[in-house]
């Protein structure tokens, strides 16, 4: 029985992987190889495992714990910059910073079919949250 409930997904994070390996560098064959055949491995498990155990072998392949830093310190910069915005967007709303956390936190640099633009990422950080299956105040 296949655990994941959207095969797109398994097609997401094969070729995220790929992508990966690519941009950061690996021309080892073998590497795409031992990628393809762990996410194969990992299908049955979900979702999850498979994008995060699958990211950890890259990380294994590359000899680094984090091959994304760059575009971390891209994105800390730039908060750093719009902090200010933020609080003044905010102010004492707890829920607020919740919700600015989350669309934060939705960027994921090596998603199929996703190209990140930093300026439209500040443009959409300080829109309003949409709520699913729940309100602003449960």
């Amino acid at each position: 029985m296949l655990y994941i409930e959207t095969p797109e997904c398994i097609l997401c994070a094969l070729e995220s992987r790929m992508q990966e390996l690519k941009k950061l560098g690996v021309n080892d064959i073998n590497a795409y190889t031992r990628i393809t055949m762990h996410i194969s491995s990992l299908i049955p498990r979900g979702r999850t495992p498979l994008f995060i155990e699958s990211f950890e072998l890259v990380t294994k392949i590359l000899g680094n714990d984090d091959p994304h830093a760059s575009e971390k310190r891209e994105l800390e910069d730039t908060a750093s910059l719009i902090i200010s915005n933020i609080i003044k967007d905010a102010g004492n709303d707890i829920i607020r910073y919740f919700e600015i956390a989350a669309a934060a936190n939705s960027v994921d640099v090596p998603m199929r079919d996703y190209q990140f633009d930093i300026n439209d990422f500040v443009n959409k950080l300080l829109e309003e949250a949409v709520w699913l299956n729940t309100s602003r105040r449960n």
